[in-house]
């Protein structure tokens, strides 16, 4: 009876370590599966980050070439004003330049309208004296008719 027992006990002793082996199995290939899938997360975001890493070197090459731009345009933008400062202070020399024909021409044509009015007085009085002239050998050749 006592070697029943024990066989018994022994039984399910084997029964037990069978369950907790199939159990083992079990949690084993549910751990092997979550290995898996996080070896395929691990790869998905392992390729993420090298396309993340990608998109950075693009974007620095992409900042470096603004600053680049940045620069000539800045270089331009200098450029620019100074020639906009020659340009004013050509303007200046020039409106200067302008004023001063201005008053050369107010007074060339003061000039010209005092010449036409003495010239037409010269002329009046050249007028004035043909006619006394022609007056006077009038008279004369009437003088000289007696």
């Amino acid at each position: 009876k006592r070697l029943t027992e024990e066989a018994d006990v022994l039984v399910q002793d084997k029964r037990a370590a069978q369950e907790t082996k199939a159990d083992l199995e079990t949690e084993i290939t549910k751990l092997k599966a979550q290995i898996e899938s996080h070896e395929e997360e691990k790869r998905i975001l392992n390729e993420n980050i090298g396309q993340l890493l990608c998109k950075i070197r693009k974007l620095n090459e992409d900042v470096s070439d603004h600053e680049v731009q940045k620069g000539v345009a800045s270089d331009k933008i200098v450029q620019s004003e100074s020639q906009i400062d020659i340009l004013r202070k050509e303007l200046t020399s020039h409106q200067k330049e302008k004023e001063l024909a201005d008053a050369q021409i107010i007074s060339l044509e003061s000039k010209v309208a005092s010449l036409k009015n003495e010239m037409s007085e010269h002329l009046g009085s050249k007028d004035q004296l043909a006619s006394r002239i022609a007056q006077l050998e009038s008279e004369l050749s009437s003088m000289k008719g007696y």
